[in-house]
């Protein structure tokens, strides 16, 4: 097979690859331990189906409730629309999306109601303003200003009741999530109270600086850490980005493992170019 990507964290191993031969890599694994959760799809029947949806897209019946997700990279779009999204909007730290890309989402959704995730505290009233402008459906605005809580909450969604019932269940989870960034500092600042040299890691829960360092596992694994003793947080979910390798990766999940052994550690593989982490606690 092609394009594997292994982790490991708390005994558990994720093992993600291509192959034609699927049967075979089930069978060789099959000799290493106990499966706890299989998932085999066809990625040329995913395309065919992604290729047909678009072009149906124009003559999609009207439907009851669809959503509207801003995604910050390609990678988090396909998990996003693998989720149930029904329309992406591409946009985040650094190139925000105006009122018409959010006008020509609401309008490919064709649905009586909207859901609109902004994913991103810039980009909020940009979407109430599109929300506001168009009369074609009731479009409401989700309070979400980060993608890790859509990824939390996105699956929730009942297409088959309304937007208002959808987001009291919505509004509920989210108040469950703790969103860290992690990111490297490209100057010397201020921020929260603290210096920051240029080049330190530090990790930010809103507004807040909960840590900094010259090194990026201790700064999360310490954040994390922190985060699990001040709170009753079972999940911890990595959102990767381009500058993270896999050595530092490892590095990490080997060190909260160790940690919080009794924490459920995830990784998604993201394809941002501008943090370096995004973690999301549940």
């Amino acid at each position: 097979g092609v394009s594997i990507v292994v982790s490991e964290a708390g005994g558990k191993l994720k093992i993600h690859i291509h192959t034609f031969k699927p049967e075979q890599v089930l069978s060789y694994c099959h000799g290493y331990g106990e499966f706890l959760a299989l998932k085999i799809e066809n990625m040329d029947v995913q395309h065919v189906n992604e290729q047909a949806r678009k072009a149906q897209a124009k003559n999609r019946e009207r439907v009851r409730l669809a959503t509207v997700v801003v995604s910050p990279d390609a990678k988090m779009s396909e998990i996003f629309t693998s989720m149930g999204a029904n329309a992406v909007v591409e946009g985040g730290d650094t190139c925000n999306p105006s009122v018409g890309d959010f006008i020509s989402a609401f309008q490919s959704v064709n649905a009586d109601e909207i859901l609109v995730y902004p994913n991103n505290s810039n980009v909020i009233m940009t979407a109430v303003q599109a929300a506001d402008q168009y009369s074609e459906a009731k479009v409401t605005v989700v309070n979400c200003s980060s993608p890790a809580g859509c990824y939390s909450t996105l699956a929730l969604i009942e297409y088959g009741v309304g937007a208002q019932e959808n987001l009291a269940v919505i509004d509920d989870a989210l108040k469950g999530v703790s969103t860290v960034l992690v990111t490297r500092s490209v100057k010397d600042a201020v921020f929260d109270g603290a210096t920051i040299s240029e080049g330190e890691y530090i990790s930010v829960e809103g507004k807040t600086l909960l840590n900094k360092g010259e090194d990026l596992c201790t700064v999360v694994c310490d954040t994390v850490a922190k985060k699990i003793a001040e709170t009753d947080k079972e999940v911890v979910t990595l959102f990767v980005g381009k500058a993270v390798g896999k050595e530092r990766l490892d590095r990490i999940l080997e060190c909260i493992g160790s940690d919080s052994p009794f924490i459920d550690v995830c990784t998604v593989m993201t394809d941002n170019s501008v943090h370096e982490l995004l973690i999301s606690l549940e």
